[in-house]
């Protein structure tokens, strides 16, 4: 609250904030006090957004932050998640080079049912924020363990397919209908159109939140934009 109050009308605050708080953090990273890490991980990406730029202070602990070990912990993932978020959104060039790591960490959380949401808030922030020539080879690996997950019995809930129509509106977006239609028929075949019709339309309404809505808009409006072909061979 201090943070949020005292930096938001004066970003250049947080530099004292990190001054009493970086040393004590590293401490506590350090010695792996369970019962912190949570609030670490959630304080340091709030600082790192406010701060604006990706200070020197961040880089060294950014490493750690991929260990498996912390993701036994559930209790650290939201933290986690957002913290790599603001590394990916201050300074793409600097993660890139961990950027298989992240995938991995994307892989484990998709895996489970109560944790998939958070992700796909890391894959959007890849997507959202790398140059699209480097994400391009890891596509259909990315598509194959979303689709993967989607097709598997029981597996499936209206919580997951939200969180996909968004990832792939927000897809459509930044790389082109045709981009995406491809690599998803790519994994199984017509996959578009049966998820299209199967659960896109009718659950795209369901989908809440002001930014989360304007995605949706936009992919489904380049979807009809950007792939006149598609819709003809498909839907006649």
């Amino acid at each position: 609250c201090l943070i949020a109050g005292i930096c938001a009308a004066e970003p250049s605050k947080v530099q004292a904030f990190e001054a009493s708080l970086l040393g004590p953090f590293q401490d506590i990273l350090q010695k792996d006090i369970d019962e912190f890490l949570p609030y670490v991980f959630q304080i340091l990406g709030q600082m790192l957004l406010i701060g604006r730029g990706l200070r020197e202070n961040y880089k060294k602990f950014f490493k750690n932050l991929l260990s498996p070990t912390l993701y036994s912990n559930k209790g650290n993932i939201p933290g986690l998640v957002a913290l790599i978020q603001g590394y990916i959104r201050q300074e793409p060039p600097f993660v890139l080079p961990f950027l298989e790591g992240i995938l991995g960490v994307f892989q484990k959380l998709i895996s489970s049912r109560s944790l998939d949401h958070e992700g796909f808030y890391l894959m959007e922030a890849i997507v959202e924020y790398l140059p699209p020539r480097v994400l391009d080879p890891y596509i259909p690996t990315i598509l194959k363990v979303l689709v993967g997950r989607l097709l598997l019995k029981g597996s499936k809930t209206p919580k997951y397919v939200r969180c996909m129509i968004i990832f792939l509106s927000l897809m459509i977006a930044k790389q082109g209908g045709d981009f995406v239609v491809k690599h998803l028929d790519a994994t199984v075949d017509r996959l578009t159109q049966k998820f299209l019709l199967s659960h896109w339309i009718p659950v795209v309404q369901t989908v809440s939140g002001r930014l989360e809505r304007k995605i949706c808009i936009i992919g489904m409006t380049k979807l009809l934009c950007d792939t006149p072909s598609f819709l003809k061979s498909y839907f006649g």
